[in-house]
């Protein structure tokens, strides 16, 4: 299974770098299913993810208690404690060895921690800008996503500016506080004239539709 991976993660990788817009269109279209393997080898996956996330409700992390704070910084402390070193892996050279384990291991401890520090910056910062944009992006939350997606193929695939040939943990870094700050832009001017975002919109609308 790691090898299959590996090889479509490899293919995947040279098309996306270098190949043209329709080279990759053409490629999706005749590794379709290579390319969706993915989404059913995720299910018990998900279905874990989802147990400990019922898990973490019952158990009180989140309620709005000194208990519940004191849960919530543990989590913080030890979900980054071991997923910042372990996710680190993927800028060293042992990152060929460790794709499966860096996506379907790695990510979810740092997810943990992600839980913790966004509830740890909530409790200490609640008034602040950065909370306050974080609350906009999140009532337009499925609009960013495709915009970032957007975004992100433009200035990485082979098409756009390309930038994903170079191995560079600055312009990864560079991409992702730009990409961010148009985010929260987008959000910020959205909301001022409409209530939800646009995708928001479509997809409220779609699932209201009345069939007889």
């Amino acid at each position: 299974m790691t090898r299959v991976f590996q090889r479509i993660a490899n293919e995947t990788a040279e098309i996306f770098l270098y190949g043209g817009y329709w080279e990759q269109v053409a490629y999706r279209n005749s590794h379709f299913f290579e390319l969706r393997m993915e989404a059913v080898t995720i299910i018990p996956f998900n279905i874990c993810l989802f147990l400990i996330g019922v898990w973490l409700v019952r158990s009180g992390y989140f309620a709005q208690t000194e208990v519940g704070r004191k849960k919530r910084i543990k989590l913080l402390k030890w979900g980054m404690g071991i997923g910042i070193p372990l996710n680190g892996i993927i800028f060293t050279p042992l990152a060929e060895f460790n794709v499966v384990a860096d996506r379907y291991l790695f990510a979810p401890i740092m997810s943990l921690g992600y839980i913790g520090l966004v509830s740890y910056l909530l409790d200490k910062y609640s008034t602040s800008f950065m909370i306050h944009a974080l609350e906009k992006v999140g009532r337009v939350a499925l609009s960013c996503y495709i915009l970032q997606n957007i975004l992100a193929c433009v200035i990485f695939y082979g098409w756009g500016f390309g930038l994903g040939a170079y191995s560079n943990v600055w312009i990864v870094m560079a991409a992702w506080l730009f990409i961010s700050a148009l985010l929260i832009m987008f959000s910020f001017s959205w909301l001022r004239f409409f209530k939800q975002g646009p995708f928001e919109y479509i997809w409220r609308s779609t699932a209201n539709v009345k069939f007889k």
